[in-house]
């Protein structure tokens, strides 16, 4: 039952993403999109840890825990990577390729799918030296799979990268302080920030949502 409840938190954000498409409140950008891939991988990973825990399954100490564990990794591969494209213009001074941005996610979700879900589909069906929690476990075609998987999100991870490293824009263009139309204090700095972080004095912040308080009241 425990384990079950683990998938409540997450089903109950994408419910409020979902809501908040249907009030058209959403900007699909690369960062969404990045969030969004990494929710899914860890829906995945707390789903498969829900079915793993029914004692029925005997699916403890095989290859199916290295899939949950696995998409946990994964996700936060994922979430990692959509921080420095979200962040790009605070951390690298200018702002990630967009279009690569929005490709690298799906690369990254295919990717994920095609390494976590074989090994789950062993641990629950396989047989003998097929649950080895290993290397050396799996069934044949489900590792076939897995390598696959393996270099599409090598590649996905590649694509992300390339699109931090490379920016929208030329050179010597103006770098927005805040591209996104955010809500917290880095906003309100410089891209990149200045050694003091804030240039001026800070309005005094009177929520979890300063930026936005200052949207508003302008």
């Amino acid at each position: 039952i425990l384990g079950l409840f683990a998938t409540v938190p997450l089903l109950l954000v994408l419910a409020l993403a979902g809501d908040a498409f249907r009030k058209a409140a959403i900007n699909v950008s690369a960062g969404f999109l990045y969030a969004f891939v990494a929710m899914l991988v860890l829906l995945l990973a707390t789903v498969g840890g829900a079915i793993g825990s029914v004692p029925s399954l005997n699916t403890g100490g095989t290859i199916y825990d290295i899939g949950v564990s696995h998409a946990a990794s994964l996700a936060a591969i994922i979430a990692g990577l959509g921080g420095l494209h979200w962040w790009a213009t605070k951390v690298f001074g200018r702002p990630a390729k967009e279009s690569a941005g929005r490709l690298a996610p799906l690369m990254l979700l295919l990717g994920a799918a095609a390494i976590v879900i074989p090994d789950l589909v062993s641990g629950l069906f396989g047989e003998g030296a097929e649950v080895t929690p290993d290397w050396t476990g799996g069934m044949k075609a489900m590792n076939v799979i897995i390598v696959i998987g393996a270099v599409m999100f090598g590649l996905g991870m590649l694509l992300a990268i390339a699109g931090v490293l490379t920016h929208d824009g030329e050179d010597g263009d103006d770098v927005p302080a805040d591209p996104w139309g955010g809500q917290t204090l880095e906003w309100l700095t410089a891209s990149p920030p200045s050694l003091a972080n804030f240039d001026e004095p800070l309005a005094a912040v009177t929520s979890a949502e300063p930026a936005y308080d200052l949207r508003e009241e302008n």
